[in-house]
């Protein structure tokens, strides 16, 4: 019965090792990517023109900036280089408003 419990340790403690790794793995950001700006101000985006909504998926696990390349990407996904932010969590952009400025 001993043995049975410490792989279960083992295995839990191999299993939190891997879930942490992953959490911590870097979002690429793609092409463009880097140049969309990120506000909070919609005077900002007064001028522009709205292209969609993005949403980061904003989770407890992952560090804050594989949360915004994934918002930057999907910024530019649907056309847009300027993002309103919308909805944060814990000091992650979860979502905002992508609109396409010139």
């Amino acid at each position: 019965m001993r043995m049975r419990f410490e792989e279960t340790v083992r295995f839990v403690v191999l299993l939190s090792a891997v879930t942490f790794l992953s959490a911590c793995e870097t979002v690429p950001l793609d092409p463009g990517a880097a140049q969309v700006r990120i506000t909070r101000n919609s005077s900002d985006v007064a001028s522009c023109t709205a292209v969609g909504n993005v949403d980061a998926g904003c989770s407890a696990e992952g560090e804050k900036r594989a949360f915004e390349h994934t918002i930057r990407n999907r910024t530019i996904g649907v056309g847009g280089n300027t993002l309103l932010v919308t909805d944060e969590w814990l000091g992650r952009v979860c979502g905002g408003i992508a609109y396409e400025c010139h």
